[in-house]
């Protein structure tokens, strides 16, 4: 038994619809079946958005998961270029989200698909994993120049492209050094009708208008910079 009804049923249940784009952040353990694999959610997922749809989930250099790594080998996803915040997307629109990936020069830049997810009124769905790592806060907080975002100095990457072509760019990395990231704190910025909590499955999930993320999240840090942030 795959529980296909029973993830489809979840997802819908949020309010995901048909055409919609999402970004997923996912645990697959916390779906709390053992029988439930990672084909399993997406395959129920992509159901839901159908052909008109588009899947992103993130694809970062230095951490992998059970469904993200599926996610990345599967038929028909396409990878951004990126040296540490790259994205896998399938769709209607994941080449159009992601071509011009290989343009930014910060983990969460302008042309970055976190960047671009609102332009497309798109969701961000927080798949049991709660609120905390959700990587598009990493592109608000650069938008509104939070003061801890970016290191000064810069850091060299080769990039291999899927041709084998290497590639040499020059970014700008992170620097959360002595800041607890608490982007739970998204709650209080957004309205009922802006974040939806459900289940799916056993998951607590959260499904997040992400026009209004961004909006209200570089509102608040204009305010005050260390809004989404605790000093450790």
């Amino acid at each position: 038994m795959n529980y296909f009804n029973e993830l489809v049923q979840g997802f819908r249940n949020l309010g995901i619809e048909a055409g919609d784009m999402i970004l997923m952040h996912s645990s697959l353990k916390s779906l709390g079946v053992k029988e439930v694999t990672s084909e399993n959610a997406i395959s129920a997922l992509l159901h839901v958005i159908g052909e008109s749809g588009t899947l992103i989930l993130p694809c970062l250099s230095y951490r992998d998961g059970a469904i993200p790594e599926f996610f990345r080998t599967r038929k028909n996803t396409i990878r951004s270029v990126h040296p540490t915040h790259s994205v896998c997307a399938t769709g209607a629109l994941a080449y159009e989200i992601t071509k011009d990936h290989i343009k930014d020069t910060t983990p969460v830049g302008l042309n970055s698909p976190f960047t671009l997810l609102p332009k497309y009124n798109g969701k961000i769905l927080m798949l049991g994993c709660g609120l905390k790592p959700n990587t598009s806060m990493h592109g608000v907080e650069e938008i509104a120049d939070a003061p801890y975002c970016l290191k000064d100095n810069d850091t060299h990457y080769k990039i291999t492209l899927e041709n084998n072509i290497v590639i040499e760019s020059v970014h700008k990395r992170h620097n959360f050094y002595g800041f607890i990231q608490r982007y739970d704190r998204i709650t209080e910025i957004l309205n009922n009708d802006e974040i939806n909590c459900g289940k799916v499955l056993h998951a607590n999930c959260h499904l997040i208008d992400s026009k209004a993320m961004w909006q209200n999240g570089i509102t608040a840090i204009k305010e005050n910079p260390y809004r989404f942030v605790d000093k450790s």
